[in-house]
C-alpha cells in the first residue's frame, strides 16, 4: 500500500484541530483552554484518552514553627505508610529533529567533484605508453651454454672398451715400452629417452624455461627415440600429452604407459618436493621413482628448488641437480637450517611489495639484482609463500600482508630500492601508464630517496586524477572500469585514504550499484556526485510520520495535502538539490517524485542519520522529549520546547549544533520568554512566571507583587528512603526500603521566604523577622492556607506540600549518607546548633535563622535542606 493512503488516528486528531476548530473560531494555538468540552469529545471518538497536564503540578517546600531556638532539623515521631513499589515510569519518548545542517562550499551544482576541478580528460597520446622501449624479455633460469653439455653427457651411456688412440699416440712419442693396448670406455648415444614435464601450477614459473630445456634435448637426441610427456598435477601417472600435441593446444590425452627398463630418463620438475609432506602428490612421485628402480632405472630429476627444499627419499632415488641461475648442474647436499633462506625470501618479497604488478620476467630480475649469485631456489619458494598470490602471467603480495612487507623495506639502502624502482620503471616502459603512476604513488611514504629523482609524483597524481575524468565521461569504457576494478582490489586502506578523492571516483565508476551502502573508506559526496545525474534542481521535504521518517516531492506533497486535507506527518527540514539521488549514511538511494523515500530509524538503532543532498548534509537525531516539557516540534533549524506552568507556556530552543549526540543529557535549551530570561526583574508588579538554565538545570520562578520565589524540576527515580541502621540519630521504628517516584516534579529551591509569605497573605508571623530569612512560627494548616491564595493569584497552577517520599528524594538528591554533602557535619555547611543530638549550644552557632541560600546548594540546587528550619510535608497526621 502506498504510503500516501496511509492516515491513523493522530492525523485525524490534527485534522480535527485544524478544521473543525478553526470552523467554529476557536483558537488553534490553545484548542485545549480554548474549547475543552469538544476536545474531549474528539479525543474519545477517536479512541483517546485525554489527561490532564501533569506538568504544572508544584510541590512546595514550607515551614513549621521553631520548636527549639537552636533551629535543628527534626523528624515527626510518626512516618505515614508509604508503598514500597510505584509503577516504573513510562517509556521515554524519541522526537527527530534536524540537529545539523552543513552547506557545501561550492555554488552551482558541478558534475565533478571539488577536487578534481581544473583537470581535463587524457587524450589518446596521454594513454600510450610512456616513453618507447622494450620491457624485459624473458630471462632463462640459466643460460643454456652452461646446460646444453650436462644433458649431452647424460644422453650417452658406456657400452664396453675401445683403443684410447690419444693414449697411444703420447706413450709412443715418450718411447714408452706397451705392455698392452690403451682403452677407454665406449659410449653410445642411449637408444631412447624419455622426458617426464611436470607443468603444474606450483611451478608456473618455470613454464617456459622447461620448454626451452626440452628444446635442448630434442636437438642433442633428434626427433627419433624419444618420449616427451606433460604429466598431468592431480595424478602424475595418468592421462598425459605428448609434446608435440602439447605445442600445438591439441587436446589428445594417452594413456599412461610403462617406461622400458634401457630407456634414460630426465624429470623436469620438483617430483613433488615443493608440496606437502604428506601431500598426495608427494606420495604419486615416490611410487613412480620406486617402481622406476624396481626396473634398474634412476632418473635424473632437474629440480628449480633450494637445497633446503630437497627429499631425502627423492635423492636417494633419483641423480638429483638444481636448476638456478649459477648451477654446477651436480647432486648437493640438503642443508637443514633454513633460517638464512627464509630471511632472503622475505627480502625478495619486500621488493615486491613495492609495485602491486609484478609479471614474471620482473619478478626473476628483482632476485638477480638483490642475490646475485645466492638465487639457489627463492624463486619457488617466494612463488609459493603464503602472502604472494598469483595469477598466470604476474604475481603480487598479498594486500593484508604489504603494509608488514613494507615497513621491512625501509631497513634497505636507498640505491637498492631505486635500483628495484628503476626496473620496475623499465618493465613499465611499454605498458598502460597508470600502472607506472601507481606504482610511485603507492611508493612515495616508503623509499629513502626523493622519489623525484626517478618519478614525478605530481605528473602521476594529476594523471590518475584525469583518468578518472576520462572514465566518468566515457562510462562504457570496459577496459579503463576494468583497470578501476584491478586498481581498488590491489590498493591498501592506507593507499586508498592517501588518495580518497581518485579511489572514491574509481569506486562510483567501477563498482558501486545504487542501493547499495558506500564502504567506509570512501567519500560519499565523490559517489554521490559522480553516479548521479544533474538535472533541473527540486525542492524535497523530510517528514516525520509516527515512528518513520519520510522524504517527499514538495509538489506531491502538496498536492496530496489540498486533496485530503489532511498533513502527512511533521515536517522535519527542506532541501534543494538538482540531483537524482541522495546518500543516506553510507547508502545512495534515488529520490522518486511520485513515491516517498523511507528513512527507517529503527534499522539505524536511534542512532543520527546523515543525508548527503550533494548541496548540503543534514543530520537527523533523536532526542528524549524532557520530563518537564508538554511538546516538542521543530522550527527551522532549532528545536522548540514547550513548558506548561503556571497556567503560561514557556518556549525553550535546542540551537542546531553538530557535537549534541542523540541523548546528550547536558544539552542547554535557551528560553525565549524576553530579551535576557536569567534575570528576574524583581521591580515587577504583576503575577507572573519565568523559566531558565543554569548549572542544576531547568528552573521556573513565580513572581507575586514584584517578590520571586524559584522552583526546581525534580526528575523521577528510586532511591532508598530512611536511614541505615548504624546511622547516628536514627528512630528505632525507621525501615530502609525501596521507593520509586514514577513522575518529576517541581520543588521550591528554598523554603518560602518571609518577603514571599507577606506578598501572599499580607502578614509575616516571624519571629526572626528578615525578608529573605525563611518565614516560621506557621502551622500545618497556616500552610494549606498560603496554598489556596496562591492558587488564587494563579488560576491554573496546581501545588501543594511535597510528602515525605519527595522531600526525602529531593534533600537526598542521589547520596545514600546522612547528610547530602561530603565531609562532616560543619556550621559551615548547616545552620544547627553546633552540637548534633544535643540542647547546647557550640559558641560559633548562629542561634538563629539564617537567610535562605546562605550555605551551599546540594547537587540538585537546592538550599538549606539541612538545618535552619522544620519543614511540613504533605503527608497528614491524626494526633490524639
Amino acid at each position: 500500500m502506498s504510503v500516501k493512503t496511509l492516515n491513523n488516528r493522530a492525523d485525524l486528531l490534527r485534522w480535527y484541530q485544524y478544521q473543525a476548530l478553526e470552523a467554529s473560531n476557536v483558537s488553534t494555538e490553545n484548542p485545549v483552554t480554548d474549547n475543552k468540552t469538544d476536545w474531549h469529545k474528539a479525543t474519545e471518538i477517536l479512541g483517546y484518552k485525554y489527561l490532564e497536564p501533569l506538568i504544572d503540578q508544584v510541590s512546595e517546600g514550607s515551614n513549621v514553627k521553631d520548636a527549639h531556638k537552636q533551629g535543628e532539623t527534626t523528624k515527626p515521631d510518626e512516618s505515614p505508610d508509604i508503598e514500597a513499589t510505584s509503577p516504573s515510569p513510562s517509556p521515554s519518548q524519541d522526537y527527530y529533529y534536524l540537529s545539523h545542517r552543513e552547506v557545501y562550499e561550492f555554488g552551482e551544482p558541478d558534475p565533478l567533484p571539488k577536487a578534481f576541478k581544473g583537470y581535463t580528460e587524457l587524450t589518446k597520446a596521454e594513454l600510450a605508453p610512456l616513453e618507447k622501449g622494450k620491457p624485459f624479455n624473458h630471462q632463462p633460469i640459466s643460460n643454456p651454454y652452461r646446460l646444453s653439455p650436462f644433458i649431452e653427457k647424460n644422453l650417452r651411456q658406456q657400452r664396453g672398451k675401445k683403443t684410447d688412440i690419444a693414449r697411444l699416440i703420447r706413450l709412443i712419442s715418450q718411447k714408452k715400452p706397451l705392455l698392452s693396448l690403451p682403452t677407454k670406455a665406449k659410449t653410445l648415444p642411449v637408444g631412447r629417452v624419455t622426458v617426464l614435464i611436470d607443468l603444474c601450477d606450483r611451478l608456473t614459473p618455470f613454464w617456459v624455461d622447461s620448454q626451452q630445456l626440452c628444446q635442448i634435448i630434442q636437438q642433442k637426441q633428434g626427433k627419433f627415440g624419444q618420449d616427451i610427456r606433460i604429466l598431468n598435477e592431480n595424478k602424475v601417472t595418468g592421462d598425459y600429452y605428448t609434446y608435440d600435441d602439447f605445442i600445438k593446444k591439441q587436446n589428445n590425452p594417452k594413456q599412461w604407459q610403462t617406461i622400458p627398463a634401457q630407456n634414460a630418463v630426465f624429470i623436469i620438475g620438483d617430483a613433488g618436493q615443493l608440496s606437502a609432506k604428506d601431500s598426495d602428490t608427494r606420495k604419486q612421485w615416490l611410487a613412480l621413482l620406486n617402481r622406476l628402480k624396481k626396473r634398474g632405472i634412476k632418473p635424473i630429476i632437474i629440480a628449480p628448488i633450494a637445497p633446503e627444499q630437497q627429499c631425502s627419499l627423492v635423492q636417494a632415488l633419483s641423480h638429483q641437480v638444481l636448476w638456478y641461475r649459477h648451477s654446477c648442474y651436480r647432486p648437493e647436499k640438503r642443508i637443514f637450517d633454513k633460517k638464512n633462506h627464509q630471511q632472503k625470501v622475505t627480502r625478495i618479497i619486500a621488493f615486491l611489495s613495492l609495485s602491486p604488478h609484478i609479471e614474471l620476467e620482473l619478478f626473476r630480475a628483482i632476485i638477480e639484482a638483490v642475490l646475485g649469485a645466492e638465487t639457489s631456489g627463492i624463486e619457488a619458494a617466494v612463488f609459493l609463500h603464503v602472502d604472494i598470490q598469483w595469477g598466470y602471467e604476474t604475481i603480487n603480495v598479498k594486500l593484508e600482508c604489504r603494509k608488514y612487507y613494507q615497513h621491512q623495506l625501509k631497513s634497505e639502502t636507498a640505491e637498492i630500492q631505486k635500483q628495484i624502482l628503476t626496473l620496475i620503471k623499465r618493465q613499465h616502459i611499454g605498458q598502460f601508464p597508470a600502472i607506472w603512476y601507481e606504482t610511485i604513488l603507492d611508493a612515495e611514504h616508503i623509499v629513502n630517496f626523493p622519489l623525484d629523482e626517478i618519478a614525478n609524483i605530481e605528473k602521476a597524481k594529476e594523471f590518475m586524477k584525469r583518468l578518472v575524468l576520462t572514465g566518468a565521461k566515457n562510462r562504457s569504457h570496459e577496459g579503463l572500469n576494468n583497470y578501476f576494478i584491478r586498481h581498488l582490489g590491489r590498493s591498501s586502506q592506507a593507499q586508498i585514504k592517501a588518495n580518497k578523492d581518485i579511489s572514491s571516483a574509481e569506486y562510483a565508476l567501477a563498482l558501486h550499484q545504487l542501493g547499495e551502502p558506500i564502504p567506509e573508506e570512501y567519500d560519499q559526496s565523490v559517489v554521490l556526485k559522480i553516479t548521479s545525474h544533474i538535472a533541473e534542481a527540486q525542492q524535497w521535504l523530510v517528514l516525520q510520520t509516527g515512528e518513520d521518517v519520510y522524504i517527499y516531492h514538495e509538489e506531491s506533497y502538496q498536492t496530496e495535502k489540498s486533496k485530503k486535507g489532511i498533513r502527512y506527518g511533521k515536517i522535519l527540514a527542506s532541501f534543494n538539490t538538482p540531483y537524482d539521488s541522495i546518500n543516506i549514511g553510507r547508502q545512495q538511494r534515488p529520490l522518486d517524485k511520485d513515491q516517498p523515500l523511507l528513512l527507517s530509524f529503527s534499522e539505524q538503532h536511534k542512532q543520527p542519520l546523515k543525508l548527503d543532498t550533494g548541496r548540503e548534509k543534514l543530520t537527523l537525531s533523536t532526542l528524549n522529549k524532557p520530563s518537564w516539557a508538554t511538546s516538542l516540534s521543530q522550527l527551522q533549524t532549532k528545536l522548540i520546547a514547550r513548558l506548561y506552568f503556571a497556567g503560561q507556556t514557556h518556549e525553550m530552543i535546542l540551537p542546531v549544533n553538530e557535537n549534541k549526540t542523540v541523548r546528550d543529557s547536558a544539552i542547554n535549551w535557551e528560553c525565549l520568554d524576553d530579551d535576557n530570561p536569567k534575570e528576574i526583574n524583581s521591580k515587577q508588579d504583576i503575577n507572573s512566571s519565568t523559566v531558565s538554565f543554569d548549572d542544576f538545570g531547568i528552573s521556573t520562578c513565580l513572581t507575586v507583587k514584584g517578590i520571586s520565589q524559584t522552583f526546581r524540576w525534580i526528575e523521577a527515580g528510586s532511591f532508598l528512603m530512611g536511614s541505615a541502621e548504624t546511622e547516628k540519630g536514627r528512630y528505632d521504628d525507621e525501615t530502609q526500603h525501596q521507593v520509586t517516584l514514577s513522575q518529576g516534579f517541581w520543588l521550591a529551591d528554598t523554603t518560602i521566604t518571609q518577603a514571599f509569605w507577606k506578598a501572599v497573605m499580607g502578614e509575616n508571623p516571624s519571629h526572626f523577622k528578615a525578608p529573605q530569612n525563611p518565614v516560621e512560627q506557621v502551622s500545618w494548616d497556616d500552610c494549606q492556607l498560603f496554598i489556596k491564595k496562591l492558587k488564587e493569584q494563579f488560576n491554573q497552577l496546581d501545588c501543594r506540600l511535597p510528602t515525605e517520599a519527595q522531600w526525602e528524594y529531593a534533600c537526598r538528591a542521589g547520596t545514600q549518607t546522612a547528610f547530602n554533602f561530603k565531609g562532616r557535619l560543619d556550621l559551615k555547611k548547616v545552620n544547627y546548633s553546633g552540637i548534633f543530638g544535643s540542647s547546647g549550644y557550640d559558641d560559633k552557632a548562629l542561634q538563629r535563622t539564617a537567610p535562605v541560600k546562605s550555605y551551599p546548594a546540594n547537587a540538585w540546587g537546592l538550599y538549606e535542606m539541612h538545618g535552619n528550619v522544620w519543614e511540613w510535608c504533605q503527608d497528614y497526621y491524626q494526633h490524639d
